[in-house]
């Protein structure tokens, strides 16, 4: 079934009006395959969970004014996505929202956003991922080199697994690598991690298949 009524199709863009009609794996496997490009119309406030899940061919998503909220796998499995450019406004980002986005080589991430879920920034084994920039002026987030941190750089949320560095030395500040903050990052042959350093979270360094050196200082609760 094609969508009708609060959206539609032209030439490979999917037009969204509202989610009256939801968009889900089954629903959408006769036609979504043929989506480039998402227009989500100004008014939406809330991308529902799942929306546009395994949209593997999706290339650009134009997110609209006013939106809050993207939901839990809104775009997990969008493969295709070369940037992922949250609009400003933006509150919550779900967990695992853009998992297995393996595409997108930058996101950018506006002042006003506050909560990001678990794994929302994880993207897989073929990620090309180059760089996190945050809005400076975002009192939650920032990033240094292209590295996602809490703003108080106590917390360090994903390093970008295409990164071209042989070495990376966590900041003096971090007390925490969450969850798969370098899984996958292949190109790292050496991690030197912070003496204040209380927490490494589940699968942190997960498939760092080139990690040869990782400096370990003595710390608590690991």
């Amino acid at each position: 079934m094609r969508p009708t009524g609060s959206c539609r199709i032209k030439d490979g863009v999917l037009y969204v009006n509202d989610f009256r009609r939801r968009f889900d794996y089954w629903s959408s496997q006769g036609w979504r395959s043929s989506i480039r490009l998402l227009f989500l119309a100004d008014g939406i406030e809330e991308i529902p969970a799942g929306s546009f899940e395994y949209f593997e061919n999706l290339e650009e998503i134009r997110f609209p004014s006013g939106l809050r909220c993207i939901g839990d796998s809104a775009f997990s499995e969008c493969k295709r996505l070369a940037e992922i450019d949250l609009p400003e406004g933006l509150l919550s980002l779900g967990n695992s929202a853009f998992q297995g986005a393996e595409g997108a080589r930058r996101v950018r991430i506006p002042q006003s956003l506050a909560s990001i879920g678990d794994n929302a920034l994880y993207f897989g084994d073929d990620s090309r991922l180059l760089s996190i920039d945050v809005n400076k002026d975002n009192p939650y987030f920032t990033s240094r080199d292209g590295v996602l941190y809490t703003a108080d750089m106590k917390r360090l949320i994903k390093y970008p697994s295409a990164k071209r560095k042989a070495g990376f030395t966590v900041p003096g500040t971090v007390k925490a690598i969450a969850d798969s903050a370098f899984s996958h990052s292949h190109y790292l042959d050496r991690i030197d991690l912070p003496q204040g350093l209380d927490t490494i979270e589940s699968s942190a360094f997960s498939f760092c298949t080139h990690l040869e050196e990782l400096t370990i200082p003595g710390s608590r609760n690991w």
